[in-house]
């Protein structure tokens, strides 16, 4: 609102309306060109240096959620190995469950990459 009712008595001021005030900018208006061009350059560079910032905690925003994924994963890797250890130890006739059977290949990490390249 502060814009425009400046360039409206930029304007004003420079149409010769006000006759207290000597024109300083012709028709053209260079001068209110010349400042608004580099308001916008100046507007454009903060937004650009905002938007690459917001871009870097994102990107440590997401790596921080890789590694607590694959934490969890890890753990829950164990919790499955640990119940089939104990259904082992007490006899359990029940079938392994698809997943029991692919955590017998190692870590989460590498099970994921195989399902990855399996598709």
């Amino acid at each position: 609102m502060l814009q425009i009712s400046a360039c409206a008595f930029w304007t004003f001021v420079n149409a010769d309306k006000i006759p207290d005030i000597a024109p300083f900018d012709t028709f053209p208006y260079p001068l209110l060109s010349a400042i608004t061009s580099f308001e916008a350059v100046l507007i454009a560079a903060f937004v650009l240096m905002r938007q690459n910032r917001i871009g870097i905690i994102a990107d440590r925003r997401d790596h921080l959620d890789l590694q607590v994924n694959l934490l969890t994963e890890r753990r829950a890797t164990q919790v499955i190995r640990m119940l089939n250890r104990v259904s082992a130890h007490l006899g359990s006739n029940s079938p392994k469950t698809r997943i029991a059977k692919s955590l017998n290949g190692g870590s989460p990490s590498n099970i994921w990459w195989k399902r990855c390249i399996a598709g």
